[in-house]
């Protein structure tokens, strides 16, 4: 495992970062329309930028929480993805998305997640994954892979 100091973007370049809410730092974005108060301008680039050829061949999975920037960061389509699919932020986008990736053979299902502190750092045995065939009209973790069942 390494750690890199770079955003997650579709393509290299920089990026402002702002600011959300000061009391949960990990909510920070690159999302200028969320409101957030410019901190710092970052490095950029795309996951294949980022991850080295090694580490791709070993990936089996990727969450992507990037606080309103998920739809450009999916540009750069792996196996397996894990996304924190917010249609608030673009409904027509995200329903685009959802539809060009079940189109390339992908089947969504739902994580169940309370987005809560608590509920992450109680163990518990893993939720079934529920298959959609739509895009949730709510706040949602999915997992979209190209294996017909669960994995």
């Amino acid at each position: 495992m390494r750690a890199v100091n770079v955003a997650l973007s579709d393509k290299p370049g920089r990026l402002d970062l702002f600011l959300v809410n000061k009391l949960n730092i990990g909510a920070a974005t690159t999302v200028r329309y969320r409101g957030g108060k410019p901190i710092a301008t970052v490095d950029a680039r795309p996951l294949t930028g980022i991850l080295t050829p090694e580490e791709l061949s070993r990936l089996s999975l990727i969450k992507v929480d990037v606080e309103g920037a998920e739809l450009p960061v999916l540009r750069d389509l792996l196996d397996n993805l894990v996304v924190e699919a917010n249609p608030d932020d673009d409904l027509d986008g995200w329903r685009n998305k959802f539809e060009r990736l079940r189109a390339a053979g992908f089947v969504a299902y739902e994580i169940a997640s309370e987005y809560d502190k608590a509920w992450y750092l109680n163990w518990r045995r893993p939720s079934p994954l529920r298959r959609v065939e739509a895009l949730p009209e709510h706040f949602q973790d999915l997992l979209f892979t190209r294996r017909q069942t669960a994995p």
